[in-house]
């Protein structure tokens, strides 16, 4: 179950399969999800008699890989593991409501309900679940039922009416909780019938949707938009001028259409939503009138035939888009857009149009900066009928500045003929904040060495949607080119900066770069530095920074992912590669150099991460500190703390007797009778049974003897 706790027993065993039946044995264990990096947090206990238990709590529904390996690296059998867990629906999150009653002439009830699940994490539950357990009760009596389900969200609950009983009570449950909405009150007609006796076209929250830009982020006081889908419980589009489900597969019947108007700027048919932005007369307070299009006819309800037909081809003759007004009720969701999550939070009023059946293009514009808040919600209950996704957090930036705008990357110093390389535009507001979000319109231009505007240059900007924008481009002739980066014509604060292009033969060759001061075993949980030299494909070492150099750590020991490790350009063709491994095992490290991420020479590597210090197994013996490791401890791994009897700090020093073996040595400013307490810790963790207590009673005649033999030393 997710987010409950789980429990795995290892047994250790020896070279002959036989079990260890004491304890003090040591696993590296390392759970974690298919797509995440980062593990899942466990604890791992010592049971003293061959076992160890393995205590984690899943996070959410995914794949998890559980990876056993000894203290040496290696992997235990059968492992790795993998473990799918799957969601299930969660019933206080979960709603159920009555859609339509039907009796037939044998007197057998059917109610529809319309069910929508959701997990425990208030998402929507695509696949049904069967394990539902339904009751009916009438004046206290239970009336035996049977229930039935479909992938559509469907229940159907049948039962046979008492006699002259007409009120029934329907309690629904999930794994033996009550759904929200349950119970459901069936009220029963004293007339056969055989259609339905409630029918109503309703939206279904599992089923509506929401995307753009709009929900995602903005600029302030530019305008932006998204648009939400409305169905229906069978995924049909819902309207709410019929009272059936539009079918694009037929003609559309439309019954009481209410229009507003029509603008004729609405009329496109490639892209109906193009015009929008040329609506210079809309305004968020100030409704539309007549005059303000192009003399087309306002159309009255009256002029509308109830029997009208309306016949559409859905792909050659969209719906022109309507303007929903204000103070008209018939848009099928609530649109509410806060500033920020609080309450009291100010609004901004949305501008809202229907596009299509049961789609509609909302626009905003927003006026601060900061973290927004958008519910869209369907039905009379705006806190139990949000849609999918809802609701969203888009983050609304600043205006972009271009004097605090900043570029950074290789391709500003460096480049080589027909070689791609790359810079990033760092988006950043008047406040020289960093802007989050993209969509901010950059141009970049090259001039080649003659001064002409190399228009054949092949420039790409990425814009990755978190404000840092990726220019990537490829000279084609050596000498200095001159970039010029701007932002609606103004020159960033860098721009236009120069950049030499050489020939090819002088950039690094991958076969003669090489890693240098490679050692196969590092430390664990320690930051480590690997340096990696260029050289051209003369051997010739490089002397200046501007390259393109990446290094990969891949785990082999376990089922993590790999990650990338920090590279460090010195400005001399030296590269640190700087890493700090976690987990003890083996790892494979790939190092590359230009845009193409070719491998330099003898790459990957492999290495062993050996485990340090484990606080867990560090015991006290005869006031000696035994550490349990398998490489050479230094002093400065090792911490010491005194607090003498009326709470002051004593200095302690700690000394290397051998590998394994620590002294710790401290002599109070004033001796006095008490108890000592003495924390100890390894690679910032306590040791077992840590802090420790320690009596003393002075007496002046110790105290001369102790000052005599070793100054008042004691030794733990």
């Amino acid at each position: 179950m997710i987010n409950m706790p789980h429990d795995m027993l290892i047994n250790a065993c020896d070279s002959d399969g036989e079990r260890i039946n004491n304890g003090g044995d040591d696993f590296i264990v390392t759970i974690s999800l298919e797509d995440e990096d980062e593990p899942i947090m466990h604890t791992l206990n010592d049971n003293q008699d061959g076992t160890h238990t393995v205590r984690w709590t899943p996070k959410r529904s995914g794949t998890y890989k559980v990876m056993v390996a000894s203290p040496k690296g290696e992997p235990i059998q059968n492992t790795p593991l993998t473990l799918q867990l799957d969601p299930v629906p969660y019933a206080p999150y979960s709603r159920i409501k009555c859609k339509a009653i039907t009796r037939n002439r044998d007197d057998l009830v059917t109610c529809e309900l319309d069910f929508a699940p959701f997990d425990r994490f208030n998402q929507p539950f695509k696949t049904h679940d069967s394990r539902i357990q339904c009751s009916l009760m009438c004046d206290n009596q239970q009336v035996p039922c049977s229930v039935s389900t479909d992938p559509s969200g469907q229940l159907q609950v049948r039962f046979k009416p008492l006699p002259n009983k007409n009120k029934y009570s329907c309690q629904v449950k999930i794994n033996h909780q009550p759904i929200g909405g349950a119970p459901i009150i069936i009220q029963l007609d004293d007339k056969y019938i055989d259609k339905r006796a409630i029918h109503k076209h309703k939206p279904s929250p599992v089923q509506c949707e929401a995307f753009g830009p709009g929900l995602e982020g903005a600029t302030i006081d530019q305008l932006t938009m998204f648009t939400v889908k409305v169905k229906d419980v069978k995924g049909q589009p819902f309207t709410t001028d019929n009272d059936e489900p539009v079918n694009y597969d037929q003609n559309i019947s439309l019954v009481k259409r209410m229009l507003t108007y029509q603008p004729k700027a609405f009329d496109s048919e490639t892209n109906p939503l193009a015009p929008f932005l040329d609506l210079k007369e809309l305004r968020k307070n100030k409704p539309v009138t007549p005059s303000s299009t192009s003399n087309v006819p306002l159309l009255q309800t009256s002029q509308l035939d109830d029997d009208m037909m309306i016949t559409m081809n859905p792909i050659h003759d969209p719906v022109s888009p309507q303007l929903i007004n204000k103070q008209q009720s018939r848009f099928p969701c609530k649109i509410e857009i806060l500033q920020d999550q609080e309450p009291t939070a100010a609004s901004v009023e949305p501008i809202m149009f229907n596009t299509a059946p049961g789609e509609f293009t909302i626009l905003y514009t927003p006026q601060h900066i900061g973290e927004h808040t958008i519910n869209i919600t369907v039905g009379n209950d705006p806190e139990e009928n949000h849609i999918g996704g809802s609701p969203f957090n888009p983050i609304v930036a600043g205006k972009v500045d271009h004097r605090n705008c900043t570029l950074e990357g290789p391709g500003l110093y460096k480049c080589y003929t027909n070689k791609p390389t790359y810079f990033n535009i760092i988006a950043r507001d008047d406040d020289n904040k960093d802007i989050r979000v993209g969509g901010d319109d950059f141009e970049v231009f090259i001039k080649d060495p003659n001064g002409v505007h190399a228009n054949h240059f092949p420039i790409l900007i990425d814009d990755s949607g978190t404000g840092t924008y990726r220019v990537t481009y490829t000279p084609h002739a050596s000498g200095v080119h001159t970039i010029s980066c701007k932002y609606r014509g103004d020159h960033l604060k860098q721009s236009p900066f120069k950049v030499t292009a050489k020939e090819i033969s002088h950039g690094p060759d991958p076969q003669q770069c090489e890693l240098v001061g490679h050692v196969k075993n590092v430390p664990c949980r320690k930051p480590y530095k690997y340096n990696c030299k260029l050289r051209s494909a003369n051997g010739k070492d490089i002397l200046s920074g501007g390259d393109i150099v990446r290094a990969k750590v891949t785990p082999l020991h376990a089922a993590s992912q790999a990650f990338d490790a920090y590279v460090v350009d010195h400005g001399i063709g030296r590269y640190a590669i700087e890493f700090t491994p976690e987990f003890a095992g083996q790892y494979e490290m790939n190092v590359t150099v230009g845009h193409d991420d070719l491998p330099i020479k003898d790459s990957p590597f492999t290495f062993q991460v050996l485990p340090t210090i484990s606080a867990l197994y560090t015991r006290l013996f005869d006031w000696k500190l035994m550490l349990q490791s398998e490489i050479n401890i230094d002093t400065k791994d090792v911490i010491a703390d005194l607090i003498s009897p009326q709470g002051v700090k004593v200095h302690t020093h700690v000394d290397k007797l051998n590998a394994k073996l620590f002294q710790v040595h401290y002599e109070p400013p004033q001796i006095e009778s008490g108890d000592y307490t003495i924390s100890i810790c390894v690679s910032d963790t306590k040791v077992s049974g840590s802090p420790f207590v320690q009596s003393f009673v002075y007496h002046e005649h110790d105290y001369e003897n102790a000052q005599n033999v070793d100054n008042f030393q004691v030794v733990e």
